[in-house]
Formats: C-alpha cells, sequence, structure tokens
C-alpha cells in the first residue's frame, strides 16, 4: 500500500492550491469543476495510489477548462504529471461531443494504467454526481463513456478501481 512523504503531501496539495487558483479564473464552467477535480483526486489519495496519479487526478480538467498548458503543468509537476493530465484531455479539435469522449477515452486507455486509473476516477465521480441530481442525460453521459471504456479496456489493467468502475457504472 502507498505511503505518502511529507514531500509527497507537499506537492500534492500544491497541486490543489494550483487547481484552486486556475479555476477561480473561470466564470463559464457549467458544473462546480474544482469540486469534481477535488473529488476524483481525494478519491485517488485516500485509495493510496501513487503521487503523480493523485496529482493528475487533482488537475485531470484543468488544460480543458483553463488557460493551464501541458508545458506549465509540466514546468510545475513534472512530465510524469503532465502526460497523464494531457492523456485525460479532451481534444478540442473534435467538435461532436459523443466522438470527442470516445477518442479521449480510447486515448487514455492506449496511453497507460496510469491514465486510465485516472479516467475511471473522473466517470465515477461525474455518475455518482448525476445519480445525485437524479439527472438522466448526465446519467446517460456516463454510461456512454463507461460503454466506450469497456470497449476499448486492456484486459492487462488489472488495478482494483477498473472492477468497482465496471460494477457502478453500466
Amino acid at each position: 500500500m502507498q505511503t505518502y512523504s511529507i514531500a509527497d503531501q507537499i506537492k500534492i496539495e500544491k497541486a490543489i492550491i494550483f487547481a484552486s487558483a486556475k479555476f477561480a479564473l473561470c466564470n463559464n464552467l457549467a458544473k462546480p469543476t474544482l469540486l469534481h477535480a477535488v473529488r476524483v483526486g481525494s478519491w485517488l489519495y485516500f485509495h493510496r495510489y501513487d503521487p503523480n496519479i493523485v496529482i493528475a487526478g487533482f488537475l485531470h480538467d484543468i488544460i480543458e477548462d483553463t488557460n493551464t498548458t501541458e508545458q506549465e503543468i509540466g514546468e510545475v509537476f513534472g512530465k510524469k504529471v503532465s502526460t497523464l493530465v494531457t492523456a485525460n484531455t479532451k481534444n478540442a479539435n473534435i467538435t461532436e461531443k459523443k466522438l470527442r469522449n470516445d477518442e479521449l477515452i480510447k486515448r487514455c486507455l492506449a496511453k497507460s494504467e496510469k491514465a486510465a486509473i485516472v479516467k475511471a476516477a473522473d466517470i465515477l465521480d461525474n455518475y455518482m454526481y448525476y445519480i445525485n441530481l437524479n439527472d438522466k442525460n448526465g446519467i446517460d453521459y456516463c454510461k456512454n463513456n463507461a460503454a466506450s471504456f469497456k470497449r476499448y479496456f486492456n484486459n492487462s489493467y488489472k488495478d482494483k478501481i477498473f472492477s468497482k468502475f465496471f460494477e457502478e457504472v453500466k
């Protein structure tokens, strides 16, 4: 089981502060995105994932929802984190929502198990958020993402989050 050193905890807290500052500048987000990022990162933290995965969980939406760049994330948090965050960032050049989400999930699953862990935590949190709101469109959105996740899933990935993911989001 992962244990976190003081240095790890300082880096994780730095990610929370960084995300808070960046999201504070955004007024046009459709849902409480910072709260979502905090839930995703916290879930990964409390389930004792590698610090880079935890940090990526806190930052996974930051490129698509703020003016933050991959380069900036790399400079502040390192290449491993920027690679995970970029893998979890929607391609803005794909205009059709379903295709854009499908491409993102396929890319995450192809990139690495770590990128897939962040994406699974993201979808799980979104699913619980929309269930809590009783938002049928949001629930369907998550179910569609789960179907794509299942379609492109790499069976060599064995992390426990995947069984939870497939059990929860049907």
